[in-house]
């Protein structure tokens, strides 16, 4: 068996040997509903540090392992009970995006169409640390995350509408 590496980089077998180990915290409020089924974390790489990636830890958090002289953003987000809510571009800091999918709405209407609209999430929490750095050390590292609910709702009137009274 022949095995080769660049000449700056050690070659390493499954776990980097040369890491530190993380804990990450998720961080709930008392007046906060935790998310039944887990977070998912999100890493990306900010210095010339391996692309971590996803993975999908407990609703308090978890422990991963990460190279040392690392430097990564972090998201901390609710993949699994966000109510229809799905996710695009995970693999990129600068494109990652929570979307719902389109409906039709039904207006029972001849001279109106069926509407198109998007489906309204109850709930998503997530939080962004924009920097961290990873350091050489035996005492595991501690990443803390303050998920929020992201999701909005706005209550407003309309006023002074002709022919209301014909609706």
């Amino acid at each position: 068996i022949l095995l080769a590496s660049c000449a700056d980089n050690e070659l390493c077998y499954h776990e980097h040997p040369h890491g530190r180990t993380v804990n990450v915290v998720n961080h709930w409020k008392p007046t906060q509903t935790k998310p039944g089924k887990g977070m998912r974390l999100n890493l990306f790489p900010l210095n010339n540090c391996p692309n971590y990636g996803i993975d999908d830890l407990g609703v308090d958090g978890g422990t991963v392992k990460l190279a040392h002289n690392s430097q990564y953003k972090g998201l901390s987000y609710d993949y699994f009970d966000c109510d229809g809510v799905a996710f695009r571009n995970e693999t990129s800091a600068q494109l990652i995006e929570a979307y719902t999918p389109p409906l039709v709405r039904a207006t029972y209407s001849r001279a109106f169409p069926d509407e198109n609209t998007v489906s309204e999430p109850k709930s998503l929490h997530m939080h962004m640390i924009e920097s961290f750095s990873v350091t050489r050390g035996e005492d595991p590292l501690t990443i803390d995350f303050y998920p929020e609910d992201v999701v909005k709702t706005y209550t407003f009137e309309v006023t002074r509408v002709r022919g209301a009274a014909y609706i």
